[in-house]
């Protein structure tokens, strides 16, 4: 068979280190496939695997955390800083691992900003005693009677109308007699889709919350953030849109925008993926700044700054990814403790190194300290919620 062959191809010219980039693309692609090339690739890497140990006495969890590392070699090439192929040693480590990540599909990359060769592999297996789960759909919303409700899991979110605040599958959650505003509140480890009585669209991150009134009257639709959110925001140029977060007003008539805002941040970021937003400072409509596609407005020590991005890397969490550029260690360990609901021992975690890359926020979270360990030769212990420095 012509794919077969193909596939085979690749795979020993991988081995070999003779991949050009798009080959290694094309590698990648069949892990991702549901589809008869998958099936392909199960079968010529377990070919693989009869001269290799067996993995029965490995328990799931670590199984887990290596696949994550196995698939991260292969997308760590992709991202390389010089768009070569180069050797991922050892290669035939992974082998073992290779056709359950197939199944497993999951996607780790990540790589030094900085020049100079990855530590070894080899050296950096993270110490785990209870591994951590990564988050899921949750959150509660609490009405203006003081009444609460946990919202179901299995849910995609909830939806706001005359009929009363109602899961996307159409039951109801509660009805809003008397009820004047509704507060959705997502902690550590979870994240909810919530639509506003006008049609909005907001998706929230972790550790966030968001207040809105349960009817939209007046001349503005005004909401209240803590935390970050996605926004896809209905147009109705006769009332706009108002998000009111730290130290910041956004202003829209209709439009996409992500806003990250949370307390324990050094800044607040507004990215415009499309239409525009204007964003004020404060209560001060004198110190604002109109905002387009591809524009991230930064508020950071009484400032306002504009600079160009990618605005699809800072949306990208909504959609299951954690999109790193140029970011230090602190900053990717309060994004993992806000997803993960664990607690980073800050002693002992050095700064001053930058990191690109992408992180699965569907991962176990030994997989993803198993990557930051290769990477930056921190190493990382496990400790029920609590992930110390094993120095």
């Amino acid at each position: 068979m012509e794919n077969r062959a193909y596939l085979l191809q690749l795979l020993e010219k991988y081995r070999d280190n003779r991949c050009s980039p798009q080959e290694v693309k094309q590698l990648l692609a069949y892990f991702r496939k549901d589809s008869r090339e998958q099936e392909l690739l199960m079968e010529l890497v377990l070919a693989q695997l009869e001269e290799q140990p067996t993995t029965d006495e490995l328990d799931s969890d670590r199984l887990d955390s290596i696949i994550d590392d196995a698939y991260f070699h292969i997308q760590q090439q992709l991202h390389s800083p010089t768009q070569q192929a180069r050797r991922i040693k050892p290669f035939k480590k992974w082998l073992p691992y290779a056709a359950a990540a197939v199944i497993a599909c999951i996607s780790i990359s990540i790589y030094f900003a900085t020049k100079g060769p990855a530590p070894d592999a080899s050296q950096h297996v993270v110490e785990v005693t209870d591994d951590i789960l990564p988050g899921t759909n949750k959150a509660t919303i609490t009405l203006s009677d003081g009444s609460q409700y946990e919202l179901i899991e299995s849910q995609q979110g909830i939806t706001v109308n005359e009929k009363g605040i109602m899961y996307t599958d159409g039951s109801l959650v509660a009805d809003l007699d008397n009820i004047a505003t509704a507060i959705v509140t997502v902690p550590r480890a979870g994240t909810y889709q919530v639509t506003l009585p006008d049609g909005t669209k907001v998706i929230l991150n972790s550790a966030s919350s968001l207040h809105y009134p349960t009817r939209f009257a007046g001349t503005e639709r005004r909401v209240q953030l803590e935390g970050e959110a996605y926004f896809e925001v209905t147009h109705n140029e006769k009332q706009p849109f108002v998000v009111q977060s730290k130290g910041q007003q956004v202003q829209v008539l209709g439009t996409a925008f992500n806003i990250n805002a949370y307390e324990n941040e050094p800044l607040v970021a507004t990215t415009l993926v499309t239409g525009s937003v204007r964003i004020i400072h404060g209560t001060d409509d004198r110190k604002s700044a109109l905002l387009k596609p591809g524009q991230q407005a930064v508020l950071r020590n009484d400032r306002l700054i504009l600079r160009e991005v990618d605005a699809a890397d800072y949306v990208a969490w909504k959609d299951g990814l954690i999109v790193l550029s140029q970011a230090d260690l602190p900053t990717i360990v309060r994004r993992l403790e806000r997803w993960y609901d664990v607690e980073f021992d800050p002693s002992g975690l050095p700064g001053g190194q930058s990191l690109n890359g992408e992180l699965p926020t569907d991962t176990r979270l030994s997989g993803i300290l198993d990557v930051l360990e290769l990477n930056t030769g921190v190493k990382f212990k496990i400790q029920g919620r609590r992930i110390v420095i094993d120095k």
